[in-house]
């Protein structure tokens, strides 16, 4: 054991959670003489959570239920010596693997550092060794620990405020829409409701063709605004297609929400046979989400006229989709819609849907 004199830490302990003296650390070493030396160095430098373990097999076990904040070990133990527990650590993947750990032997040979340093130790001492060496190695390993994971906390804060960001900004985009819903349907009750469920509709034949929830929530938004061209019309072009009067009005806009509406907009009267309207798009060069409302726009139209027309049961509206799938409809989504109308409710007045979160 070395004979060695350090000045006392003078320094009261410090709140800041960077720095390395609140820090955990544990010292493994089957020499009792080593780890009463080495416990004394980072006592004495102001360390108040240093643990001591001679031997390996209750090293490693507390390990995995207290893993400490660094990690000093011996490698030449008995079983299970240094090498043995390096490599646990890293088959255990998450925080254990990225524990940093200072190997402590009196193992010169460069095979020995290279193994150590292969099994993901941060740095390596030899004995004898000098307390002022140990104290830096030990300082700078626990400060870069100590600022790896504030960043971690930092990031994971970041992300929640993004996240809740992103909800304040989906909510107040969704208020918008349900005005420009207001606008939209400015003909009367009917024609507000008519979008509405065209919005839901559109949503679950998004779920029944198996679309990432995102999608179809974004799906539903966007396609409120599917008829917005006839609400704004434009005085000095009347005979302009609703859709393009649509589009122009969505143009150049940032939101993806309003992106997917202008492309529902533009494109929800084409006929996958290229006999629509306004562009005469056929096949893939219809946007999906433009295919799935063409097919929810038809079926409620049929459903609930807006004229004086007779409305048709949900099995004729269906037939009636099902006669001009692959030639105006998208067999896809027509199969979907298939799945979808035994299941919404009864109830079709305003919403297909019983739910609270609807616009």
């Amino acid at each position: 054991m070395l004979d060695f004199q350090l000045e006392p830490e003078r320094a009261e302990s410090s709140e800041d959670p960077l720095d390395p003296r609140r820090a955990r650390v544990l010292i493994v070493d089957n020499e009792r003489p080593i780890l009463a030396m080495l416990a004394k160095v980072l006592t004495t430098a102001g360390y108040a959570n240093v643990q001591t373990l001679s031997d390996s097999t209750e090293a490693l076990e507390r390990l995995h239920t207290s893993p400490p904040d660094l990690l000093m070990l011996d490698l030449h133990m008995q079983a299970p010596d240094g090498f043995e527990i390096l490599e646990n650590l890293r088959s255990q993947g998450g925080e254990l693997e990225k524990l940093p750990v200072l190997i402590l032997t009196g193992d010169h040979s460069m095979e020995a550092k290279r193994r150590a340093l292969m099994g993901y130790a941060r740095d390596l001492l030899t004995k004898p060794f000098d307390p002022r060496e140990i104290m830096m190695r030990v300082e700078n390993l626990l400060k870069i620990r100590l600022q790896e994971r504030q960043l971690l906390a930092e990031l994971k804060d970041l992300r929640e405020q993004v996240k809740r960001t992103q909800r304040e900004l989906n909510h107040a985009y969704i208020d918008a829409i349900a005005r420009l819903q207001t606008v939209a349907g400015n003909s009367g009750k009917s024609v507000a409701h008519h979008h509405l469920r065209v919005a839901e509709l559109s949503e679950l034949i998004g779920q029944a063709m198996r679309m990432p929830k995102n999608n179809t929530f974004l799906l539903r938004q966007a396609a409120l605004l599917h008829d917005i061209g006839k609400a704004v019309p434009d005085p000095e072009r009347p005979s302009l297609h609703h859709a393009t009067r649509g589009s122009e009005l969505l143009a150049s806009a940032r939101s993806p929400y309003l992106r997917a509406a202008q492309q529902i907009a533009l494109s929800h009267h084409e006929h996958m046979d290229g006999t629509g309207e306004p562009q005469h798009l056929g096949g893939p060069q219809i946007p999906m989400l433009a295919r799935i409302v063409a097919v929810a726009d038809r079926f409620d139209h049929f459903t609930h006229p807006q004229t004086a027309e007779k409305p048709l049961s949900r099995e004729d509206a269906l037939a009636m989709i099902e006669e001009r799938a692959g030639k105006w409809y998208d067999t896809t989504v027509v199969a979907a819609l298939r799945n979808v109308v035994p299941n919404i409710h009864a109830d079709l007045g305003g919403s297909y849907l019983q739910r609270s979160d609807v616009v």
